[in-house]
């Protein structure tokens, strides 16, 4: 997001249980990393239950901007950082 931060108010991390790929990826770990790094952001990381379909790519999340944007193979600090646009 231009000027740092992230331009979604919410994102959701999938830990649905179908297919279990996602969470077997770290999919909890992920929602975790998310909800230690949004405090204090303004985002809502929302724990998704249903599937986003692109399970073998994932953990998965999806931005709730305009494209509804599904991002794949989120697992490091960093990422999550970059996402948020927030210092790791």
């Amino acid at each position: 997001a231009e000027g740092g931060g992230c331009s979604a108010k919410q994102i959701e991390v999938c830990v649905s249980t179908y297919g279990k790929i996602c969470r077997r990826k770290g999919g909890m770990k992920t929602l975790a990393l998310f909800q230690e790094l949004a405090e204090g952001t303004g985002v809502e990381i929302i724990e998704q239950q249903e599937c986003m379909d692109e399970c073998p790519m994932g953990p998965n999340i999806r931005l709730d901007e305009d494209d509804r944007q599904i991002i794949n193979g989120v697992k490091t600090r960093e990422q999550v950082a970059e996402i948020l646009g927030v210092d790791p």
